[in-house]
């Protein structure tokens, strides 16, 4: 029994990936992911129809089995989503931290700009200052722009769709 997900993950970046389980009607053991992962697509693109499957396994315990391989896909995604949460907000965390850094940067440069035509007493560099304010005004209004971008992109999309499911016959 296969089953196979898609989860699409969307906040500060966009992320998506195929989830496989397989597990074996024999027993219910659990194959792991890679292994199920490459199970799945090697019958995909080398098996063949199962057309006698009816016959051949219980159909009550395929629905169950079925069932058990949605609710671990439907776990790993609550897994998944809440990693990508915890590391999508110390991410924009960090960018906001970083921005105004920057802008903290940028105001003390100005600043020390602004007080050095001021103390100069030179009339042209003190025809400056406006200049260097509209500066400041322009660079604070970018900045603060990117982090409420940032923000507005905090607010974490995901979807968990179930993709394919069925059963194989590996030999």
């Amino acid at each position: 029994m296969f089953a196979v997900a898609r989860w699409s993950v969307s906040g500060s970046r966009e992320v998506e990936r195929l989830e496989y389980v397989v597990k074996r009607l024999s027993d219910g053991e659990e194959l792991d992911a890679d292994l199920s992962e490459a199970l799945v697509n090697a019958m995909a693109l080398r098996g063949v129809d199962w057309f006698g499957a009816g016959a051949d396994v219980d159909a009550e315990t395929v629905a169950s089995m079925q069932d058990e391989c949605r609710a671990m896909l439907e776990e790993g995604f609550l897994r998944f989503r809440g990693a990508y949460q915890r590391e999508d907000a110390d991410r924009i965390a960090m960018m906001i931290k970083s921005l105004q850094q920057h802008l903290d940067r940028k105001r003390r440069k100005i600043a020390e700009r602004i007080a050095a035509a001021q103390q100069s007493g030179d009339s042209r560099r003190q025809k400056l200052i406006p200049a260097l304010r509209g500066q400041m005004v322009k660079e604070e209004a970018r900045i603060e722009q990117r982090i409420a971008e940032l923000r507005l992109k905090a607010t974490t999309k995901s979807q968990d769709k179930l993709v394919s499911s069925g059963i194989l016959k590996v030999r």
